[in-house]
């Protein structure tokens, strides 16, 4: 598949300076994405665009294709780009005159350059900012910073895990608090019959609907958390039905074609993808500068510890909301112990 360079707004804006280099060109960083086209699930709409991030590099000496000569790819990527932009939103809001006047003249270079990908060092360094230290600052031995790395992500497993059934006994919650209002508004001792077919009216008010039970709920002390308002509370969809170690032997058998054997066979290569699989599993909930900041960061450990301090502040905002949800069912007669 073609590879390109994706530089985003919290990204892009970080760049750094070449050692030594007399002319001081600096290197903008982006992420390399496999870019491939998926058709439509139906087969009538256009194809999907898929991006799989596979890499960081640092840029530098840009130039474009119409500079050189095309290759098979670049001839690939450039059709890919008039798809995009054809079935772009915004592509379509143009008015039609400019529309017919620049239709047949596109033309969308591939704009290339020069990159220095950007690994993590893990086994060599320890206590690492997320600026680039020379490899021979805080040297310890491979085995204690191999140690330290897998103890962080085996945490990050676990908290990972926790957040899951925390998640799952609040869906539940849920369902079980609209159970518990309904009969709360039908006053629990009276069963009504409904013998027409039409439900049973008193005042206007049909107890038969969910309507006025879903207003009670949506307006309860739980919904008011921001986390309500998440999908799946903030955990998002990537990652509820997974464990991270499943997920990570997943994304390593995508990656098999973009590094070598020897770079796979490192100890720390499952780690260090790993660190990458614990944001996707947080990009419901973390600001994108979260992201950011830990895909700058050169340290597998060290992006680790950042993804368990969100999981944990995730966690722990969670349990405020068990608290809250636990009290409403506890007004309905349900004691909620078995959910959690």
């Amino acid at each position: 598949a073609p590879i390109v360079a994706i530089i985003d707004s919290f990204t892009g804006e970080y760049t750094e300076t070449t050692p030594g280099d007399e002319q001081n060109k600096k290197k903008r960083f982006a992420t390399l994405s496999a870019v491939e086209m998926e058709p439509s699930q139906d087969g009538s709409g256009p194809a999907v665009v898929k991006l799989t991030g596979v890499g960081r590099v640092f840029l530098y000496d840009y130039f474009s294709s119409k500079d050189a000569g095309i290759t098979e790819e670049e001839v690939e990527l450039e059709n890919i780009l008039k798809l995009i932009q054809e079935y772009d939103k915004e592509y379509e809001d143009i008015e039609d005159e400019q529309q017919e006047d620049d239709h047949d003249d596109d033309d969308f270079p591939v704009v290339m350059a020069s990159f220095d990908v950007v690994l993590d060092d893990s086994s060599i360094l320890v206590n690492q900012s997320t600026k680039h230290q020379d490899a021979t600052v805080d040297r310890v031995s491979s085995v204690h910073a191999i140690t330290e790395l897998y103890r962080t992500a085996n945490k990050v497993y676990r908290l990972h895990e926790d957040r899951k059934k925390i998640v799952a006994g609040l869906k539940a919650a849920e369902e079980r608090l609209l159970l518990g209002k309904e009969r709360m508004y039908e006053n629990c001792d009276i069963e009504y019959e409904d013998c027409d077919g039409l439900g049973v009216l008193s005042d206007g008010v049909d107890f038969l609907s969910n309507e006025v039970e879903a207003v009670e709920i949506t307006t309860g002390t739980a919904r008011l958390s921001p986390l309500a308002q998440m999908e799946n509370y903030g955990f998002g969809s990537f990652g509820i039905l997974s464990t991270i170690p499943d997920l990570t032997r997943e994304l390593a058998l995508y990656l098999e074609s973009y590094y070598s054997p020897s770079h796979r066979e490192r100890e720390e290569y499952d780690a260090e993808i790993a660190s990458f699989i614990a944001f996707r599993c947080l990009e419901e909930y973390v600001d994108p500068s979260d992201i950011a900041a830990a895909m700058l960061t050169p340290s597998a450990t060290e992006r680790l510890n950042m993804a368990y301090d969100l999981m944990m502040r995730h966690r722990e905002e969670l349990n405020e909301l068990v608290k809250m949800i636990s009290d409403d069912l506890y007004e309905c007669g349900d004691d909620c112990k078995d959910l959690w």
